[in-house]
């Protein structure tokens, strides 16, 4: 199997509702900041990759963006389709979208490319689809010291002992959270006037077992690492997941620091 297959599995298997809870709320804090980014308003023919569940589609719309959002997983397009009924949703491949050129105005791709095997052809593909002048924009997480959440959950996991699964060989996580991997990428891609933002903030986490649940059920290569540990290690993990989050308590739950690089460009 290689990371593709991996990551296709991944999003036919995990728990949509499992990653919704946690994530949802979390992705969708950013979704103004990537249209605003990308000057989508009334009329702009926007594509959205890597859709999910609609959130950045359905957000679009209400601008009166003309929105198509595409997918691979059958089941994020199952949901985003039952909840926006109104929008257009189309099963296809972030490394090639099988669209003509300069179809759209706007094409973006949020939290996208960290599942990729190969994000170069993303870029290039978003970056084809759009009119001259069009424009592109992409989110991922920042570095862990500043995205706690992933930060707690891969230093409890380690600090228990966990043994890394054998899983494909894929990117490397957070390698556009450095601002000069993100701009090559983008540049790379033929975007001129390449900008990249961070966006810091705190999301609330109600309990240790919602942020277990979100990564343990809801992911896809944490979730691997998790399952994959005996009951006395996910246990550990657990245990070790309190103490990591306890300087972030806030009154009956946490917040824990989150922080979002944002990438754009104009074909």
């Amino acid at each position: 199997m290689d990371f593709d297959a991996f990551e296709r599995e991944a999003w036919a298997t995990n728990d949509a509702t499992a990653y919704e809870d946690l994530f949802g709320p979390i992705t969708s804090h950013v979704i103004d900041a990537l249209l605003d980014a990308t000057l989508v308003g009334a009329g702009t023919r926007l594509l959205d990759v890597a859709t999910g569940p609609g959130y950045v589609a359905a957000r679009a719309a209400t601008r009166g963006a003309q929105v198509t959002g595409l997918d691979r997983s059958a089941q994020m397009l199952a949901i985003a389709r039952a909840r926006h009924p109104e929008i257009t949703f189309v099963e296809g491949d972030a490394e090639a979208l099988g669209l003509p050129d300069a179809t759209f105005d706007v094409a973006v791709a949020s939290f996208c490319l960290l599942h990729l095997q190969r994000p170069e052809r993303c870029a290039a593909e978003l970056a084809r689809i759009v009119v001259p002048g069009g424009r592109v924009g992409v989110t991922v997480w920042n570095t862990l010291d500043r995205a706690r959440l992933f930060g707690v959950v891969m230093e409890s996991a380690r600090a228990a002992g966990a043994i890394p699964p054998a899983l494909p060989a894929g990117p490397e996580f957070l390698r556009f959270a450095d601002d000069g991997e993100m701009h090559r990428l983008l540049a790379g891609a033929g975007l001129r006037d390449v900008t990249i933002q961070t966006i810091d903030w705190r999301t609330p986490i109600a309990s240790v077992e919602e942020l277990w649940h979100g990564f343990a059920a809801g992911t896809a290569r944490t979730r691997a690492l998790l399952i994959a540990q005996t009951p006395a290690t996910q246990a550990a993990i657990r245990d070790q997941l309190a103490l990591a989050l306890a300087p972030y308590r806030d009154g009956e739950q946490y917040a824990v620091p989150i922080s979002v690089k944002l990438g754009a460009g104009i074909r």
